[in-house]
């Protein structure tokens, strides 16, 4: 409720402005004959002060304040005396103009006026030089205040300006780069994010599907930097939780991801020079035999499933993984797995050419394929009309299914180099039209 000064005429408002012009507010004193004192002196008829009435410093001498301490106080006789009354408030000198009043006018000269009381406040400081003028030092200060307001403003103004310059998720890489929270695959991996606008969760809206892909991928690569940008940068990303929740609808069930494919024909048609040639590659890697329950999908995980439905009689010994490889930028992707325990070479020809009608149909081109020398990867080859055995014509490529084009084979070299390792680790000497030579002294005369 605001509080204003119980003058008559008075529109003084106890507030900010009124403070910086020095004007001061008290309350009527507790004492009856001060308090009607006070009273009498507004002149305003029928008024009761109540005890939220206030009177300001502007109807009050300056003798009337102390002002030797830190606060501005009334003195106890002080009583308001200065007022814009109007003309019916107002005392008029009583003006009489009969005879006998005229006679003793004249006779009886008035009084001469009182000598004026002096005014210590009003009088120069000549024994303490350093004594400030409080208008002039108010003056100051209040020029002081502005100039520090002033200056506020024009530090919100930068931050604002620098805030909308850092518009882009590139803004933020760069800064994660300078403060070394980047690794080199992983700012790879965010710079296919660098143009999408910092503009995340807001009342009106949920998370982008490109939203979500770039939070997913800097918390699983960088979980500091992801930790700095949402608590020191107050970019407002999604909450840990959140993303575990956005985890769990991911579908991860055996098979090809279309969800990641369709990501890489996303990306394939805003660069295809970088997404749109790539190198698919698949090999199988051991896992442990152990049938689970998952309460998301309500069903049993660890059975045999090449995405065609599970085989609930036999538990998958392997997981069969294929993943494509930029072949002109640093990047991979994976895109389907299976569940298997031995697959045929029939079998995983029709996945490989599966793999390669769903890249088709996405407008990537698969140049090549890379495996390992396994022999059930060789018959596959085979299959698909490649020919790899000695004594015959070598043909290291086969026709692609939906294009015709051609799509050359390349065995790991790493692999194959293990494989000749464990070669001439199982047979100890070699047999050669000159007898029989030691593998050990023969690897000796080479090298």
């Amino acid at each position: 409720m605001p509080d204003f000064c119980a003058a008559y005429g008075c529109s003084n408002e106890r507030n900010n402005k009124t403070k910086e012009k020095g004007i001061t507010f008290h309350r009527f004193p507790s004492n009856v004959e001060r308090r009607q004192a006070w009273t009498q002196a507004l002149r305003r008829e029928g008024f009761v002060p109540c005890p939220r009435s206030l009177l300001c410093s502007s109807h009050f001498r300056s003798l009337d304040f102390d002002r030797t301490g830190q606060t501005v106080r009334l003195r106890e006789s002080a009583v308001p005396s200065i007022f814009n009354f109007p003309k019916h408030l107002s005392k008029l000198p009583c003006l009489r103009t009969s005879r006998t009043a005229t006679k003793a006018g004249e006779l009886c000269p008035p009084p001469p006026p009182p000598a004026k009381e002096p005014d210590f406040f009003d009088q120069p400081a000549t024994d303490h030089l350093y004594f400030l003028d409080p208008e002039k030092t108010k003056k100051n200060l209040t020029e002081c205040q502005d100039q520090v307001e002033k200056l506020r403003r024009e530090l919100r103004n930068a931050r604002d300006r620098e805030k909308r310059q850092k518009k882009t998720v590139q803004c933020l890489l760069d800064d994660l780069t300078n403060k070394n929270m980047l690794s080199e695959e992983l700012q790879q991996k965010l710079d296919f994010y660098s143009d999408l606008p910092v503009e995340f969760l807001k009342t009106d809206h949920a998370f982008t599907s490109k939203q979500r892909e770039f939070a997913l991928t800097l918390h699983l690569h960088g979980p500091k930097a992801y930790k700095y940008l949402r608590e020191q940068m107050k970019i407002p990303l999604p909450h840990p939780h959140t993303l575990l929740k956005w985890l769990h609808t991911v579908d991860a069930k055996p098979g090809l991801n279309t969800s990641l494919l369709d990501l890489l024909q996303r990306k394939s048609l805003e660069d295809h020079d970088q997404f749109g040639q790539v190198c698919l590659m698949l090999d199988g890697m051991s896992i442990r035999k152990q049938v689970l329950y998952d309460a998301h999908t309500g069903t049993m995980r660890g059975f045999v499933d090449i995405g065609m439905g599970v085989d609930e009689t036999t538990e998958a010994s392997e997981a069969l993984v294929f993943m494509v490889v930029g072949l002109k930028s640093h990047w991979k992707m994976p895109v389907a797995f299976y569940f298997i325990k031995s697959v045929s070479p029939d079998t995983q020809k029709i996945l490989v050419l599966h793999a390669l009608e769903a890249l088709h149909e996405r407008g990537i081109k698969v140049v090549c394929v890379t495996m390992d020398g396994h022999i059930s990867n060789m018959s596959m080859c085979a299959m698909l009309g490649c020919q790899l055995k000695l004594n015959q014509p070598l043909k290291t490529y086969f026709t692609h299914p939906s294009s015709g084009e051609n799509v050359y084979i390349i065995m790991d070299p790493c692999h194959m180099l293990k494989l000749a390792r464990n070669m001439l680790e199982a047979y100890s000497s070699i047999v050669s039209p000159a007898g029989t030579v030691s593998v050990c002294d023969w690897l000796c005369h080479q090298y």
